[in-house]
């Protein structure tokens, strides 16, 4: 209800750390959609020595890992995608695979336009120990790899599709825990309850977090990651082009890396630079065959054109600019540690 003095949203209620924490638990642990290795048809003949690696990776996690950080991968996951904080579809790992490192895929519906869907790996961390972070970064040179995954986007036959992924796009996002305490507060101004089979359910207003200014934060994150990637990703898919490619895109390609070398031009104006090329790498992946070095050839012109599109999309997200409470993420920006470390060059 409005503060009738104010005329506007109630004040945030005042509330310590733990009650935060176990506010955002209660409502966030039943929805998160964290699927079992046994629910899956691929690698029948792995999946039980995985799902004994999970348990004793489990077991070694429980002692070590930080009460926080698994409630912010519940909770992140879950707006990511009910919010719709960077316009695609989630998919929420494995523990198998989230312990191997990658808590979420999120993926873009766009086969038919494209031709392919668009993938990006995302890990999650609350710390602000840039040893822990930079450690983290480092997997975004090699891409993420996923060993059990279901698409929302690709289907076999009326069956969503099942697949493992390598060298995907990645990004790690995240927030210092000591801000979950500002986040129950707001869970907490919107909270709601029912009674289900006679036990009481509590969650909060579904639009609750779609403005909130945590999602700029992330968007940013992922910018500058995924910008830095590109970069990187351009030197091997040049190694390609030349060796293969038409007169026309090698000169994009050229272009690219001589203006990369610069160290003149934005980000988009590289991107745009190297376009050109898509078609060809398009052709020449239909055109490879089952050996291991097409196969390599293959995932790396697959991570070329999925950052492109990946990187459009969050550029339109920022464009947008929703965000409801700009003092308050400059307020996050200035005071979180977690979000500097993110947003360095990686």
């Amino acid at each position: 209800m409005p503060d009738p003095k104010r005329g506007g949203p109630p004040p945030p209620p005042d509330i310590s750390h733990g009650r935060a924490l176990e506010f955002l638990r209660e409502v966030y642990h039943s929805k998160d959609s964290q699927p079992a290795i046994e629910e899956f048809s691929i690698h029948p003949d792995e999946q039980a020595r995985d799902i004994e690696l999970e348990k004793r990776l489990s077991k070694k996690y429980r002692f070590g890992g930080s009460e926080s950080g698994a409630l912010m991968e519940q909770m992140l996951s879950v707006e990511l995608d009910r919010s719709d904080w960077f316009g695609g579809l989630v998919f929420r790992t494995t523990k198998y695979d989230d312990f191997k490192g990658v808590d979420a895929v999120i993926e873009w519906d766009m086969n038919d336009e494209l031709g392919f869907v668009p993938r990006l790996a995302v890990d999650f961390t609350t710390s602000d120990q840039s040893e822990l972070v930079e450690k983290k970064l480092e997997k975004l040179k090699h891409g993420g790899k996923v060993k059990y995954f279901r698409s929302d986007a690709e289907f076999d036959g009326d069956k969503e599709k099942e697949m493992s992924l390598e060298k995907l796009p990645m990004v790690v996002l995240g927030i210092d825990s000591s801000y979950i305490k500002r986040l129950g507060q707001v869970g907490m101004a919107n909270k709601r309850e029912k009674t289900v089979q006679g036990r009481r359910k509590v969650d909060i207003a579904p639009q609750t977090f779609a403005k909130h200014g945590l999602r700029l934060l992330l968007l940013e994150q992922a910018e500058v990651q995924i910008e830095a990637q590109i970069i990187r990703t351009a030197v091997n898919i040049n190694r390609i082009v030349r060796r293969i490619g038409s007169p026309e895109a090698i000169a994009a390609s050229d272009e690219y890396l001589e203006r990369a070398s610069t160290g003149r031009a934005t980000p988009p104006e590289l991107l745009d630079s190297l376009k050109s090329a898509s078609q060809v790498l398009i052709e020449l992946k239909a055109g490879l065959g089952d050996r291991r070095i097409d196969q390599s050839k293959s995932a790396e012109i697959d991570r070329w054109l999925s950052l492109g599109v990946i990187y459009d999309q969050i550029q339109a997200k920022l464009r947008q600019n929703e965000d409801a409470n700009p003092r308050e993420t400059d307020g996050m920006r200035r005071r979180s540690q977690t979000h500097k470390l993110l947003t360095m060059s990686a």
